[in-house]
């Protein structure tokens, strides 16, 4: 036998002790990515969009309970959320409620939906940037 041989064979023999932490490990690793998969989330109370207790989870997982980019936002109706930090969530239904960006950076990456009302507020003093609406045709 070759010493390459020898090298490439030790380097692949793997003992059952090992064997059996390389699967734990794959299963710690494969549901951690499950905790934090695309969520839905409902308006809970009117509030601001970086607040936790703003937020209800419907469904799905969530790491820190506010939606993120890849996160379904339902605002129902009574509810009114204050965008106070840049935020974005994958697809956004206002139903009666009210969503106000206030000057900060809010992306829909999806649909969205609206029977109430979404207001951009521009503060004084910063009257620069873009307001980009896509409609779609039905």
């Amino acid at each position: 036998m070759t010493w390459i041989a020898c090298i490439a064979r030790s380097l692949f023999r793997v003992t059952p002790g090992f064997r059996h932490i390389l699967l734990v490990l794959a299963g710690i690793i494969g549901l951690g990515g499950m905790a934090f998969g695309q969520g839905n989330f409902q308006s809970n109370a009117s509030g601001n969009w970086s607040v936790a207790g703003t937020w209800t989870l419907v469904s799905g997982a969530d790491a820190d309970g506010i939606p993120d980019a890849d996160d379904n936002v339902e605002i129902v109706s009574g509810h009114s959320v204050i965008v106070n930090a840049a935020s974005a969530c994958l697809n956004l239904t206002i139903t009666s409620g009210t969503v106000d960006a206030r000057g900060f950076n809010f992306t829909v990456n999806g649909a969205t939906s609206v029977s109430g009302t979404l207001t951009f507020t521009i503060q004084r003093g910063r009257s620069t940037g873009d307001l980009e609406v896509q409609v779609a045709e039905r």
